[in-house]
């Protein structure tokens, strides 16, 4: 009984757990081959860009130029928004 609650539980609080932001550029090239799906959200000043992998949702703000070299180097699909 215990096992099937934890069943349950674990896949509701998985979605309840918040998107963490990388600030470094390198730690956030290294997470690109772990990702399964890239969104690219653009603003006026920055870039936003999301690596959707198992585990977590990590954010990356950059600039419009050095956006588009990440992007380059990205494997998986990417949806821009």
């Amino acid at each position: 009984m215990v096992r099937n609650i934890k069943r349950l539980i674990i896949p509701i609080l998985r979605c309840l757990i918040l998107p963490k932001e990388v600030y470094s550029k390198d730690e956030f090239v290294s997470l690109i081959d772990k990702a399964i799906e890239c969104r690219v959200k653009r603003l006026r000043d920055c870039v936003k860009i999301k690596l959707r992998t198992k585990k977590y949702l990590y954010t990356y703000k950059a600039k419009p130029s050095e956006a588009e070299e990440l992007l380059k180097m990205v494997k998986c699909p990417i949806k821009e928004f």
